[in-house]
């Protein structure tokens, strides 16, 4: 229509996220003194990458003795966040208020005060430079800890939080600074603005950041009355030295999938399995991503002298439980690869994988290729690694942020996710996937076996099984099969409306069923 008027077809609005996820991680590790660091960092769903971080075990000169880390997660674009990342840390360094190497001589509150005035002279910086410069209207969100000889000083504005895990418990997390907190309403709606929909002016979600120069016009009011505030709330904890484990900190997109206790847990047993705090940002990370976080996602783990380390015990529990999975994988193909494929209800395939259709539409049936007998380990222990679940602390993400525009849906009966031991990865297009693997479908049906959940019936699939990665699990038990009901035929494939959700394919064990804790 627009060509036969002449007029130019409107451009598509951009949009926020990608078709697939990138899941490269920038990777970092370090120590100095008694503390270990490692960090991970990747882009996710997201379109563009906006977090931004710094990383700094040992401080210069008189301040040799303490470490300074911190986490910053950008909005509206990346400027503000890589800026904050690169000169937070000389402004508390210039703060009058720091002592020196003697922390005792300081007058009460000197370092929290020293922490402030960094924050809001960082941000003075940043508001000339945009008016001077032109600069996107961007802002971040910001967490940092300073940590010192004998106390942890916690920096935190908007929605990053950091916690701190004392003798195997979270015993301290900092809280979001969201609109809807009473305090947070009162200085927004006393600077002339709204809270709608939980959001500052029915726009941003967070009521203190950094940047968000639109937001800090208000003539007649000081920086920290303004309806979006720089100012950090700071909180100080002294050192147990005996009992402090390890501080974690993290963006937005790392805390919609965990909570305190369940990040805390899920961090500590997989130090007990590993000791590396860097591989344990990266199964955050990864866990994150597969429970249904959208976001950009960075998390810094800083591990204190007393710190689980590798556990044979734990290394044990998990070789047994690898062992069991791949006997009873091992065995059900055996018991029923011999069958060929046949065109039928994906519940009662046996030796054939039923493969999800792409954006909710009705699959298809692939044939079975193998020999009877044959257990086709080569993709399990080629690009994969040997699958199995998650059976830590990892638990279903069921209620994200009340801001998030995206929930992942509960994990069905009778399914399960597997990931792989190194974390991911792509398998080729020649090398299928063993035939005792098959993925649920995720067609629209009403028939028995799926209202007992064993067929989900709003998942999007992933359009074929080599572009998707196998997606983590949270905690799951053993379900006999015998307990499900036979199946009947599929409902005639029909055209379903687009699902807008991250494709992940669900794959199931014939002979044996798995449902969550």
């Amino acid at each position: 229509m627009s060509r036969l008027f002449g007029a130019e077809p409107a451009e598509e609005a951009p949009s926020f996220f990608l078709e697939a996820p990138r899941t490269e991680k920038a990777l970092e590790r370090g120590a100095a003194g008694d503390l270990r660091y490692g960090l991970a960092s990747m882009q996710g769903w997201r379109a563009h990458m906006e977090d931004a971080h710094t990383a700094c075990p040992q401080l210069p000169d008189r301040l040799a003795r303490w470490a300074f880390f911190a986490v910053f997660d950008g909005h509206a674009g990346g400027t503000v966040a890589r800026f904050c990342a690169a000169h937070l840390l000389e402004h508390v360094l210039a703060a009058e208020a720091l002592p020196g190497a003697d922390e005792e001589d300081a007058a009460p509150g000197a370092v929290a005060a020293a922490l402030r005035e960094a924050f809001l002279a960082l941000d003075r910086r940043m508001q000339a430079l945009s008016r001077a410069e032109g600069w996107e209207p961007a802002g971040s969100t910001a967490v940092a800890v300073l940590v010192s000889p004998r106390r942890l000083y916690f920096a935190n504005l908007g929605d990053s939080r950091a916690l701190l895990c004392r003798a195997a418990a979270a015993a301290f997390c900092t809280e979001e600074h969201k609109p809807g907190r009473p305090r947070e309403r009162e200085r927004i709606e006393n600077a002339g603005g709204t809270v709608s929909q939980q959001r500052v002016n029915g726009s941003l979600a967070v009521s203190r950041a950094l940047g968000d120069f639109d937001y800090k016009a208000v003539a007649w009011r000081g920086p920290t009355e303004q309806p979006v505030s720089p100012e950090p709330e700071v909180s100080e904890l002294p050192r147990r030295p005996d009992e402090d484990e390890f501080l974690l900190l993290a963006c937005d997109g790392v805390w919609d999938a965990f909570d305190a206790a369940g990040l805390c847990a899920f961090a500590r047993s997989r130090l007990l399995l590993s000791g590396d705090p860097q591989e344990v940002c990266e199964r955050v990370l990864d866990a994150g991503l597969y429970k249904g976080s959208r976001d950009n996602m960075t998390c810094i783990l800083v591990c204190f002298p007393a710190a689980p380390g590798v556990s044979q015990e734990a290394l044990q529990t998990e070789c047994e439980l690898d062992a069991y999975l791949e006997r009873r994988v091992a065995g059900s193909y055996l018991r029923t690869g011999a069958s060929r494929g046949a065109a039928g209800h994906p519940c009662r395939l046996k030796g054939s994988a039923w493969a999800g259709g792409r954006e909710g539409r009705p699959g298809r049936i692939w044939p079975s290729r193998q020999a009877s007998g044959q257990v086709a380990w080569s993709s399990l222990q080629g690009p994969f690694g040997f699958s199995r679940a998650i059976a830590d602390s990892c638990q279903p993400a069921e209620e994200l942020s009340p801001h998030t525009d995206y929930r992942p849906p509960r994990v069905p009966l009778g399914s399960i996710f597997l990931r792989s031991r190194r974390g991911g990865g792509q398998a080729p297009a020649n090398n299928p996937p063993p035939r005792f693997l098959r993925p649920l479908s995720c067609q629209s049906c009403t028939r028995t076996c799926c209202r007992r959940k064993r067929v989900p019936a709003w998942w999007a699939c992933s359009k074929a099984w080599p572009q998707s990665q196998i997606p983590a699990s949270p905690r799951a038990e053993a379900w006999p099969a015998s307990k499900s009901r036979a199946p009947l035929p599929p409902s005639p494939p029909r055209e379903h409306p687009a699902v807008r959700q991250p494709p992940l394919i669900l794959w199931e064990w014939p002979g044996l069923l798995l449902r969550e804790a």
